[in-house]
């Protein structure tokens, strides 16, 4: 049995594309200017813009968020990507890949960085 496997490129939504789908918002083009000049208003009242955003970005990007079993589904390409593509793309062995997928899951899980100025600038005199 030969192997064979469907490829294609996921291309993830924009944030319009998101509500559009999601809530059948359709929003016009604004340019950058108008929106730092503050002449756009978001037509839809009832809706939240900031907390829509943040509901895009835990799982509106890629097009299968609607689906059942997105979690999973998003797990296993993560798994596929980080175990099999990039080590065959980059020339690892699996020691070397399993030392990238452990180091990507310890910064995933690490708390940000908080920079303290005064105490760096103290170092630096």
């Amino acid at each position: 049995m030969s192997r064979r496997k469907l490829e294609y490129r996921m291309v993830g939504l924009s944030f319009c594309e998101y509500l559009a789908i999601s809530y059948g918002y359709h929003l016009p083009v604004y340019s950058l200017e108008d929106i730092l000049k503050h002449k756009v208003d978001f037509p839809y009242v009832e809706a939240r813009p900031i907390l829509l955003f943040k509901e895009y970005l835990q799982h509106g990007y890629y097009p299968f968020f609607q689906e059942k079993g997105y979690l999973l589904r998003l797990q296993s390409i993560i798994k596929q990507t980080l175990e099999n593509d990039i080590p065959t793309f980059a020339n690892m062995n699996i020691a070397t890949a399993l030392k990238l997928k452990r180091l990507l899951y310890i910064i995933a899980k690490s708390v940000p960085l908080n920079l303290i100025l005064p105490s760096w600038r103290l170092c630096l005199i």
